[in-house]
């Protein structure tokens, strides 16, 4: 059997960027219908701008478990009430966000937990905002790393899987206006995708993000 090519995936809105890497195995990589979560989250290197809703459902909810609708969710009645949106206090017909406030623009930042992800960033730093849903808590197994600075709203900035470089921020770093951000937390993931290999199923755990201390 001829090697395989492992990929680390760094989804943005809309568009995926696929960078190869040598893997260690030579199993097929499973697609997110067909995957149990577990595997689907826990063989890969993975960075999800704008995309911490999508990895924290899966992780709390699974595939199998019913979503709400992202435009049109009941919030007295949530199907996932681990997804909220800012200021969303009535139901609304789908599409309509006519009840929720939004986080657009550059906004600050405020990191946590020290992370190799953020290495060589500031405790505050600067990002690009563009969304009106957000998390309400880590699910099970993640740690927050990033939170709202000062004018943010949206608590659950950026989490990260325990023991593996698996990140789902709220952010968007793919968005220009703060291109020194973006470059250093692009360069720290992919120094750390290229030390960890990809999506593998022999990947070692790695060590957890430490809070600071004040």
């Amino acid at each position: 059997m001829k090697p395989r090519t492992a990929f680390v995936r760094l989804l943005f809105v809309g568009a995926a960027l696929t960078v190869s890497t040598p893997s260690l195995a030579a199993d097929p990589v499973p697609s997110a219908a067909s995957a149990p979560t577990d595997r689907l989250l826990w063989h890969e290197v993975r960075l999800d701008s704008g995309g911490a809703q999508g990895l924290a459902l899966l992780s709390e909810y699974g595939v199998d478990h019913p979503w709400d609708c992202p435009h049109c969710r009941d919030p007295l009645n949530p199907k996932t009430p681990l997804y909220t949106h800012l200021g969303h206090t009535d139901r609304r017909p789908c599409g309509d966000y006519s009840a929720c406030e939004f986080e657009r623009g550059k906004f600050t930042m405020r990191l946590l937990r020290r992370d190799p992800a953020f290495e060589g960033l500031p405790r505050e730093f600067e990002t690009m905002e563009s969304h009106c849903g957000q998390i309400e808590r880590p699910p099970a197994g993640w740690d927050l790393v990033v939170t709202a600075g000062p004018g943010a709203k949206t608590r659950t900035q950026c989490l990260r899987l325990r023991d593996r470089y698996i990140y789902a921020a709220q952010f968007h770093i793919e968005l220009p206006g703060t291109p020194e951000t973006s470059r250093q937390i692009m360069a720290n993931f992919l120094g750390l995708a290229k030390e960890w290999g990809g999506y593998q199923t022999r990947g070692k755990a790695v060590p957890p993000p430490v809070p600071f201390e004040n």
